[in-house]
């Protein structure tokens, strides 16, 4: 009820139509990414170690899988017009929340778990904003929200191992068994993550607007390395 009264008041969804091109409040959004890969490298710079670069691959890999999955969402519907921008600001919370509690998600397991927890639930709140429009945008589309449907079994997995690694380290007496665990359970999410786009394949997915698809995968290559 209170998210049908939502998008009344705000407007409906605009889908993507052929020859659409990226709009400023995506780019805003692509901000919001860089600043993630800025802090990871920053924090992994000040330690440089083989461990610490591993940490950084790993939490590096779980942005870009976000990032993959936003342009797919982004690919079907307009995101600054409508409710839309609302459900995205949403979201760059929760990603915002998750790149500044990454560098404490590898800190000692035996020092709390509140770092590791609130990547965890970041985690689990961006994913749910980028789930939720992209089957509201292909609500009509039955073939192409099963296509979507067909990740819900590696969110659900990854959510649950991010959630593992920050809970079950703290238990472990042995502070060298506790990280191996803990970044065991950490390379797991991002094969998990990696291999269900690999198992899934691309065949039955659709771009309403192939400019607009390529244009997002430019400007996140020109802005991240600047």
């Amino acid at each position: 009820m209170g998210g049908q009264r939502l998008r009344r008041t705000l407007g409906p969804a605009v889908p993507i139509a052929p020859g659409t091109r990226v709009d400023k409040f995506e780019l805003f959004f692509d901000l919001v990414f860089v600043v993630s890969f800025f802090i990871i490298t920053r924090a992994t710079a000040a330690n440089v170690t083989g461990r610490e670069l591993l940490h950084a691959m790993l939490v590096l890999a779980v942005l870009w899988w976000c990032w993959v999955v936003h342009s797919v969402v982004a690919s079907r519907v307009r995101l600054g017009e409508g409710f839309v921008p609302v459900a995205m600001v949403l979201g760059m919370v929760a990603l915002f929340t998750f790149a500044l509690a990454l560098p404490q998600a590898f800190d000692d397991p035996h020092e709390g778990v509140a770092g590791p927890l609130l990547v965890a639930i970041s985690y689990v709140a961006i994913r749910a904003v980028h789930l939720l429009l992209y089957l509201h945008a292909v609500q009509d589309k039955p073939h192409a929200r099963r296509k979507m449907l067909q990740f819900v079994p590696e969110i659900v997995l990854t959510t649950a191992l991010l959630l593992v690694a920050a809970m079950l380290p703290k238990h472990i007496e042995d502070p060298g068994t506790a990280v191996l665990v803990r970044d065991g359970l950490w390379i797991a999410v991002v094969i998990i993550q990696y291999g269900s786009g690999l198992t899934t394949g691309t065949w039955g997915w659709e771009l309403p607007s192939a400019e607009h698809w390529t244009e997002r995968y430019d400007l996140i290559l020109i802005i991240a390395p600047g």
